[in-house]
């Protein structure tokens, strides 16, 4: 497949992307990155710089209170156990229909800047589908929905917290992980 950056077209399990992780980014035609994809002609940006395209076309509001509830449940969790005292360190990126997305299959990310300001990233794909193998770090399926109750109230089903809590659970352990190896390699 083929990433144009003008087009953006349905893929399978385009409604469950968009629900757990938001909307696709607006791209900028006058950002550097944007030419730079569009000159290539083929839709591929090296990983690195896929990263921060995605960085640079998401507001900083967005990556620290995700706008879908998923995300934002997701964002709330980890955060609790990383930073609860400034979710600001914490910060996620949809990159949907992106680069990073098409090229590299990486749906969303997670950045954890500590207070040194050494940052760590955890990656995330989705699909309703089993995949034989995948790129990102952890593939995300099937979700159960939140509810609306009667008065048009929501609330969580069981089954929702203990899965946002199972993938929280995996994205801090990775994370945990990174920052070991950091302070490994810097001894």
């Amino acid at each position: 497949m083929k990433f144009n950056p003008d087009k953006v077209s349905g893929l399978t399990g385009e409604l469950f992307e968009r629900e757990l992780f938001g909307s696709v980014i607006n791209l900028d035609p006058d950002n550097k990155l944007v030419q730079e994809l569009r000159a290539r002609g083929d839709g591929y940006l090296p990983y690195e710089k896929a990263i921060q395209l995605v960085k640079e076309h998401t507001d900083l509001d967005d990556a620290t209170e995700p706008e879908r509830i998923f995300a934002r449940d997701l964002h709330a969790t980890i955060a609790e156990e990383l930073c609860p005292k400034d979710y600001s360190h914490l910060r996620f990126y949809c990159a949907r229909h992106t680069s990073l997305d098409v090229m590299h299959g990486v749906d969303a990310f997670f950045e954890y800047e500590d207070e040194p300001g050494q940052i760590y990233r955890v990656t995330l794909d989705s699909s309703l589908r089993d995949k034989d193998s995948i790129k990102a770090d952890i593939l995300i399926g099937q979700i159960p929905s939140k509810e609306i109750d009667k008065q048009g109230k929501e609330y969580e089903p069981k089954d929702y917290a203990y899965r946002v809590n199972e993938i929280a659970a995996q994205i801090l352990d990775l994370f945990e992980e990174r920052m070991k190896e950091a302070k490994r390699v810097a001894a």
